[in-house]
């Protein structure tokens, strides 16, 4: 799902490369976090919209994070995601891979404390 403000519609960048069918390679079990997540999404199926429909810089938001894979793809791209998911269990995974794609460890900020976009 895409949305923007009226008016400040992303710009169209001429190519139609974008079918309504994607071949995206499966991650596979063995990149999957411990098969600790059902559904685990490869990676490609975040980056490839926000390639197309976005910049460097902007914001993507993520209301079903489950295992993380828009995060990854927004950190691969130079995006930033705000990202939501209502299970403990999968938001451990999401930070889990993404520690392990940038190699950083996740701070947990108190829910307290002001965090500026």
């Amino acid at each position: 799902m895409l949305g923007w403000v009226r008016g400040s519609q992303p710009e169209h960048d001429g190519r139609h490369e974008v079918d309504s069918v994607w071949n995206v390679d499966w991650e596979g079990k063995a990149r999957v976090v411990g098969n600790k997540h059902p559904t685990q999404k490869p990676v490609e199926l975040f980056a490839r919209p926000m390639r197309k429909h976005t910049r460097a810089g902007d914001v993507c938001f993520e209301p079903f994070s489950g295992s993380g894979s828009q995060i990854l793809a927004a950190e691969q791209l130079g995006r930033r995601c705000f990202a939501i998911e209502i299970a403990p269990a999968f938001v451990d995974v999401a930070v889990e891979r993404w520690e392990q794609f940038t190699g950083q460890k996740a701070e947990r900020i108190p829910a307290t404390e002001e965090v500026k976009a």
